[in-house]
This record gives C-alpha cells, structure tokens and sequence, in this order.
C-alpha cells in the first residue's frame, strides 16, 4: 500500500512536471512570435528610414536644380532684354540713316 502511494506521488509529479513543461514550451514559442514580430518591425523600420533619406536627398537635388534653372532663366531674360534693347537702337539708327539718305 506504501508502495502504491508513493507510486501516485510520483505519477502525479510526472503529470504537474509535464504540464509545467507544456506550459514553458507554450510561453517560449509565444515569445518567440514576439521576437520574429519584433525582428520584423525593425526591419520594416529601417528600410522605410533608408527610403525617406534616399527622397530627401532626391527632394534636395531636384529644389537645388530648380534654384539653378530659375537662375538661368532670369539669366537669360535679362539677355534677351539688352539684345532687344540693342536690336531697337539699331533699328532706330538704320531708320535715321535710311531717312537721311533718301
């Protein structure tokens, strides 16, 4: 009879072991969801960083162009406003002479 009580003591601490186990395992494999989730997040994270510097500098790039090209084109108005100006004073001159000379 002895024998079968400590039989059962020991059966029963087998079963709460097990389940102790079980349970561990259960928690470690949620953890590691977490983990891989985690992992994920933070790659996802800095591949979305990396791209936002990439446009940033895209942005800077193309508003530095437009600067350079806003430059040139004003530039080039005041050009073509001498070589107009130029073009009526020669123009003016060729009339005068044209009306001289007839």
């Amino acid at each position: 009879m002895a024998q079968d009580a400590r039989w059962h003591h020991k059966n029963q601490e087998d079963k709460e072991n097990r389940s102790q186990n079980d349970k561990l395992l259960e928690l470690r494999a949620i953890a590691d969801g977490y983990q891989t989730k985690v992992e994920m997040e933070r790659k996802r994270f800095w591949n979305e960083r990396r791209r936002n510097i990439r446009l940033q500098k895209a942005n800077g790039a193309r508003k530095e162009d437009l600067r350079r090209l806003k430059k040139e084109a004003y530039q080039l108005r005041g050009g073509l406003d001498q070589a107009t100006k130029h073009l009526q004073d020669v123009q003016n001159t060729a009339e005068v002479c044209s009306n001289g000379l007839i």
